[in-house]
């Protein structure tokens, strides 16, 4: 060093940082990779300290701190050419804190993504510091892995699937659900929960519980369900749908995850359970309260178009049942999320008895065409008349003079069929 005019005598101060502490001044403990360390806290201001060697392969790396009786809490640093290296609990002296509440875990993952400081081999810094009024147990751990930092798992469309997650784990296991048709809506379903957790769902991106499109909460008492319609937001549903569900439990969860869409513009479908007894057909599906739903039936799967035979049915617990008499023609049955159509208002104005036959007389919307069905015994086999009844005013009569229906003899039951 020499002084820049010769003549002159100048006071100057030197210092010199290094990347490394002494630490015959402060103990600064060196933590093996995949280890914990045991260690007590008093009730103290000053930190204990630890480094922890990130190899060049490392892809990232995840700092656990698990208190036993108190609140102690995490500061990560990385290790830098700079005055006091260590990290402390101050702005500008740390890159990541964690500070849960009590005896809730801390935890800092770190990837070579991450913000602001993206993992880097060397040296980090970790310090530990006392929160509580008490002397706290704590264990401390670094791990760090080289392989893929994220578990995705693909959905097939109404497909459930069970999936646990151990307690304190990061949040690294994500659904992909791709859909690539023109649909109307999507659903995303979080059931059979034991503990508390959020199902988060985002588009192209994985989620996470800062940044996201839709989330819901749930617990072992209220299942989740994201309804996803295109009149509502997003305009268009194609693409990579992610999920992630975060644990708000201290303890392991387990659940059951489903995504269904609606195909060709319908609504999304459920598929129940269903029981017979005693002449009654009773469906089962699990539900979300205050969730619309309503019963549709076919009588051939063939068959063009589906009947509504419900009316619109709120969810008032996990599980909905609907029972309907099996006395007709319809043998499918199928459950719809969403509101059932306004029925037609169709009035019976008359059943008279002519020279002709029977004649039924109704009065309904000039736009909707029937057809009559018959039986001459209860419980009924329905038989339906060929004739396709319509009107221009929408005053409706058929006449049944028995040609189609072996005769006038006997007892005869009506009712209409609203056709599509």
């Amino acid at each position: 060093m020499a002084n820049f005019n010769a003549g002159e005598t100048n006071a100057f101060t030197i210092s010199v940082a290094f990347d490394r502490t002494d630490t015959n001044l402060i103990s600064v403990l060196t933590l093996t990779n995949g280890l914990c360390y045991a260690n007590t806290i008093p009730a103290t201001n000053a930190l204990d300290y630890y480094q922890f060697s990130v190899s060049s392969s490392a892809s990232v790396v995840t700092f656990q701190l698990a208190p036993q009786n108190g609140n102690v809490d995490l500061v990560v640093r990385r290790a830098l050419p700079v005055p006091d290296p260590l990290p402390a609990p101050n702005a500008g002296r740390y890159d990541y804190i964690s500070q849960n509440p009590g005896t809730n875990v801390d935890e800092v993952i770190v990837t070579t993504k991450s913000q602001p400081v993206p993992l880097s081999p060397g040296v980090w810094y970790l310090g530990v510091f006392n929160s509580d009024t008490n002397p706290v147990a704590y264990s401390i751990c670094a791990t760090e892995s080289a392989g893929p930092i994220y578990n995705i798992m693909r959905l097939t469309n109404d497909v459930p699937r069970d999936f646990a997650i151990a307690a304190g784990s990061p949040l690294t296991n994500f659904f992909l659900f791709t859909i690539d048709q023109t649909n109307a809506a999507a659903s995303f379903w979080l059931y059979n929960l034991n503990n508390p957790a959020d199902l988060l769902a985002d588009l192209d991106a994985l989620p996470d519980p800062a940044t996201y499109l839709f989330s819901s909460s749930g617990s072992s008492n209220n299942p989740v369900q994201i309804l996803v319609e295109t009149n509502v937001f997003p305009p268009n549903l194609n693409g990579d749908w992610y999920l992630a569900v975060e644990n708000l439990s201290p303890s392991d969860l387990s659940f059951t995850i489903l995504a269904t869409f609606s195909t060709n513009g319908l609504p999304v479908v459920i598929n129940p359970q269903l029981i017979i007894t005693n002449g009654t057909l009773c469906l089962s599906w699990n539900s979300v309260v205050g969730q619309d739903y309503y019963v549709e039936a076919k009588t051939n799967l063939t068959d063009p178009t589906w009947t509504i035979v419900s009316p619109t049915i709120t969810a008032t617990d996990i599980v909905t049942s609907y029972c309907v008499p099996i006395t007709g023609t319809q043998m499918f049955f199928r459950v719809v999320q969403g509101t059932a159509a306004a029925s037609p208002l169709i009035h019976f104005t008359g059943l008279t008895m002519s020279p002709g036959g029977f004649v039924l007389n109704w009065t309904a919307a000039a736009t909707e065409q029937f057809q009559v069905q018959y039986t001459t015994n209860l419980p009924p086999v329905w038989t339906t008349f060929s004739n396709v009844v319509t009107s221009a005013n929408g005053d409706f009569t058929f006449s049944d003079d028995g040609s189609q229906s072996g005769g006038l003899s006997g007892f005869r039951f009506y009712r209409l069929l609203l056709l599509p």
